[in-house]
């Protein structure tokens, strides 16, 4: 019986579980996804304050030296993503208020290796641990973060 019960429920969110999540996404959360993933993940919005995202959205065709411009449509729906989930936003979570209280009110950072907050969490890992095969990169978050 529980055997058919856990098949039936696997089958149910097989079926419909990708509807039902598709239905809750924020809106923005497609473009956001299939756009920023094309170079690297998608960062959090949680991770940086809405003056940072404004800023980086602003200069799309010079992101981290790389043209990243976008249609007009897509940016504006990342932008009103990212403003609505950014760390000082209503929908910031502990996440957004942590990394929020941890940035300065007169200051915008570009990278989120650049945060108080990230340097706080991640300052007594080895230097070394950042250049080894596996992890590359500060910003290469999934190396260590599953």
């Amino acid at each position: 019986m529980r055997t058919l019960l856990l098949c039936g429920a696997l089958l149910w969110l097989i079926t419909y579980g990708s509807w039902v999540v598709a239905a809750n996404l924020p809106s923005g959360y497609a473009d956001f996804k299939r756009e920023c993933s094309d170079c690297h993940m998608p960062f959090p919005p949680q991770m940086l304050p809405q003056r940072s995202w404004k800023q980086l959205l602003s200069h799309l065709d010079q992101h981290f030296n790389a043209d990243a411009s976008l249609d007009a449509k897509a940016t504006s729906n990342i932008s009103n993503f990212l403003q609505n989930y950014a760390a000082d936003s209503a929908n910031g979570g502990r996440l957004g208020y942590f990394i929020s209280h941890n940035i300065a009110a007169g200051e915008t950072p570009l990278r989120i290796t650049d945060t108080r907050g990230w340097r706080r969490i991640h300052g007594e890992i080895r230097p070394s641990a950042w250049t080894s095969d596996k992890v590359k990169t500060r910003s290469n978050c999934l190396a260590c973060h599953r």
